[in-house]
């Protein structure tokens, strides 16, 4: 056996060699149960792992070893001092059980505290991870058999290193004690476990709070934001979209800038949650520039920190829909990036929003056009207009026209609208001859290419193509 993978031995007993399944750990592993004092009733139970340890121990060699004893000393050290019964320990994780939950959360804090304050050598720092879950069992010759293991052993692989996550039965017992201080990371799903469940992570004073997101999905399986305003017009595309993802897995929803690409892709999932078992998630291209910084953006919407081919791995089986938005960007690799999703999982699909076609073997376009009349969008119109001046003098003809001159634009039409905050509007439609300088949003929430109409040009020639169904304006700000 590997040093990697070296038995740790109980100081105070001389253990029986037995082998077992480890919940979180190598099937395969020898390991050591030791003959110890084990709470029953209920139970808090801990388990931890160094973070990366088998990148450490391929970079570091023997002096892992050392760095591997040092880590058991500290631990086992503040497990004693909390009245913690040592179950198991396996390579470089440990299993250990509290009568005390408050007990347990203060062994943890000060473990981090030991090991944040250790001085581990520059390219060798022992990062732990650390989760508690509480339930009840009872010890079977020097083990537990009990859901409540597997439950920890679970929430304990969601954190990362450095940080202590607690189950809601953990939480419930020491929520209000003192050195108990906790953020709440809302709900999450769990592996093996129907169950979302609700995720805690302690605070301990001195260390870091910031964190990625857990190593699993959340418990409402999307990451969409609800948009605050109504969505109006685009019944057909909804359903024209939804009809082409049920005949291919990849459909790109292609239009000029502010056609409204992103907004319906947005609808969309929101209103199609239940097709996907696995989920919707969004992920947003426009500030990626290499294929790296499109696979780390996939891994954050699925709140994984995984290697990309790792990922591909687990959407083998997955069901689900991700929004892949403003490919414009990056449209050959992103074309790379979903040829290859599409070839490692046969069940996962993408929607895609683009101002040209990915030109992938396996896509479907649906084009995106502006609004499909005029009373559409005088709805429009009128819809942001009131939610900017409810007491507005809004007369229909004077709305149809603007609607027309703006080519029932859905961005300027909301662009055009917002000025009722400081012009009437037959001033608005006197201002029609400079329409790029009239079509500028102050809106802070807005990302930068969403304030101006003449942010809305394409970033290349060719994507001029997109022209040939849109009228005068959108051909004006493209030549600005």
């Amino acid at each position: 056996m590997s040093s990697a993978r070296k038995v740790c031995r109980s100081p105070a007993v001389a253990p029986e060699p037995v082998l077992i399944l480890c919940a979180h750990r190598c099937p395969w592993a020898l390991v050591y149960s030791a003959t110890v004092a084990l709470p029953s009733g209920t139970v808090t139970f801990l388990f931890t792992d160094i973070e990366g340890s088998t990148a450490l121990y391929r970079r570091l060699g023997d002096q892992y070893e050392r760095l591997l004893e040092r880590h058991n000393e500290l631990l086992r050290e503040v497990w004693g001092d909390f009245n913690g019964a040592e179950v198991k320990t396996e390579g470089d994780a440990f299993f250990v059980a509290f009568s005390s939950a408050l007990d347990a959360v203060h062994a943890c804090a000060r473990a981090q505290i030991q090991l944040s304050s250790e001085p581990w050598p520059v390219d060798g720092v022992i990062r732990v991870r650390m989760g508690l879950h509480t339930g009840l069992a009872s010890p079977r010759d020097g083990d537990y058999i009990a859901m409540a293991v597997h439950e920890a052993a679970r929430i304990s692989a969601l954190g990362h290193g450095g940080q202590v996550v607690l189950s809601p039965s953990t939480m419930a017992l020491v929520e209000g004690e003192p050195g108990a201080m906790t953020v709440d990371l809302g709900s999450w799903r769990i592996r093996d476990f129907d169950t979302p469940v609700r995720i805690h992570q302690l605070k301990v004073d001195g260390l870091p709070v910031d964190f990625p997101p857990l190593r699993t999905r959340p418990a409402q399986q999307h990451n969409l934001v609800a948009p605050q305003d109504s969505f109006l017009g685009r019944k057909l595309d909804l359903e024209g979209i939804g009809q082409q993802l049920s005949q291919a897995r990849l459909v790109t929803l292609v239009g000029p800038g502010g056609v409204g690409k992103t907004r319906t892709a947005v609808e969309f999932g929101l209103r199609a949650l239940d097709q996907w078992a696995d989920g919707v998630w969004f992920v947003d291209l426009a500030s990626t520039m290499t294929r790296g910084e499109m696979q780390s953006a996939v891994g954050e919407a699925l709140s994984s920190t995984e290697s990309f081919d790792e990922i591909l791995d687990h959407l083998d089986d997955r069901q689900l829909l991700l929004i892949l938005d403003n490919c414009e960007h990056v449209v050959d690799e992103c074309a790379a990036m979903c040829s290859e999703i599409l070839a490692r999982s046969m069940t996962a699909s993408i929607l895609s929003t683009s101002r040209e076609p990915l030109e992938v073997g396996a896509e479907r376009l649906w084009r995106l056009a502006p609004l499909p009349d005029v009373v559409t969008a005088r709805a429009l119109f009128r819809d942001r207009a009131t939610a900017v001046d409810p007491s507005a003098e809004l007369d229909d003809s004077t709305i149809d026209r603007i609607c027309d001159g703006l080519d029932r634009l859905p961005i300027a039409i909301e662009m055009a609208a917002a000025r009722l905050r400081t012009m009437r509007l037959d001033d608005i439609e006197a201002a029609m001859d400079d329409r790029v300088r009239l079509l500028r949003s102050r809106r802070r929430d807005l990302d930068s290419r969403q304030r101006t109409i003449a942010s809305c040009r394409p970033p290349a020639a060719r994507d001029r193509a997109c022209a040939s169904y849109m009228g005068p304006l959108v051909r004006v700000v493209w030549s600005v």
